[in-house]
C-alpha cells in the first residue's frame, strides 16, 4: 500500500525545495531596501521621500487622537504614535507569518526612531520648519515636552539615546532578513524531494 500524502505537507515541501536563488534574490532586495532607508534616514537628517510623509501623517494623527489628554501627553502623542505604528504592523504581519513584511516594518521603526530623533535634537536649536508652526516654537513638541519636564539641558542625551535605538532596529531588521534567509535556504526533511520523507519506507518489489 503506497502511504497517501498529506497535501499541505507535499505544498510546503516543494516551496522549500524549488528556486533556492530566488529565495536568495527575496531577502537580498529586503537588505537592500533595509540598508536604502537607514541611509537615506541618516544622510537626510532622517526625511526618506514619501515614507516620511506616511509618519507625518501618522505622527498628526497621534495627536489627534490624544486632544482629550493633557497638554503634555497630546505633544508627546504624536512620537509615541508613529513609532508604535510600524511597531504594531511587524507585530500584526508576525502574527499573519508574512516575514518580509515583518522585516519591512522594524526598518521603517528604525526609520521613524531617527526621525523623531532629528526632532527631539531640534528642541533646542528650532531650526526645523515645522508643519502648523508659527515660528514661535510654541507648537514644538519636544521643546514643549523637555520644557515642561525641565529636561531641555538633555536634549543631546536623549536624542543619543532615541537615535541608538533607530540604529538597533536597523540591524534587527538585517539581522531578520539573514536569519528568514537561512531558514529558507537551510536543510530541511524535503532537501532531497517532496517524496523525501517517504524514502524510509519499504519499497513495493518491481
Amino acid at each position: 500500500m503506497v502511504p497517501e500524502m498529506e497535501p499541505e505537507s507535499f505544498e510546503l515541501s516543494s516551496e522549500r525545495v524549488v528556486a533556492p536563488a530566488a529565495i536568495a534574490l527575496k531577502w537580498a532586495a529586503a537588505a537592500t531596501v533595509v540598508l536604502l532607508v537607514a541611509w537615506l534616514s541618516f544622510t537626510r537628517a532622517g526625511w526618506v521621500p514619501f515614507l516620511s510623509g506616511v509618519d507625518l501623517g501618522v505622527h498628526e494623527f497621534g495627536h489627534m487622537i490624544f486632544m482629550w489628554a493633557p497638554a503634555l501627553w497630546t505633544s508627546f502623542a504624536g512620537s509615541l504614535v508613529q513609532i508604535a505604528a510600524p511597531a504594531a504592523l511587524a507585530g500584526y504581519f508576525r502574527w499573519r507569518r508574512d516575514r518580509l513584511a515583518v522585516v519591512l516594518m522594524v526598518a521603517w521603526v528604525g526609520m521613524s526612531l531617527n526621525n523623531v530623533s532629528v526632532y527631539i535634537h531640534d528642541a533646542t536649536r528650532m531650526q526645523l520648519a515645522l508643519f502648523g508652526d508659527d515660528g514661535s516654537g510654541a507648537g514644538h513638541d519636544w521643546r514643549n515636552i523637555l520644557g515642561d519636564l525641565g529636561w531641555l539641558e538633555h536634549t543631546d542625551t536623549i536624542t543619543g539615546l532615541v537615535r541608538f535605538g533607530s540604529v538597533v532596529a536597523f540591524l534587527g531588521a538585517l539581522g531578520l532578513a539573514a536569519w528568514f534567509a537561512r531558514e529558507d535556504l537551510g536543510p530541511t526533511r524535503s532537501q532531497g524531494g517532496p517524496l523525501a520523507e517517504w524514502d524510509h519506507l519499504p519499497r513495493r518489489p518491481q
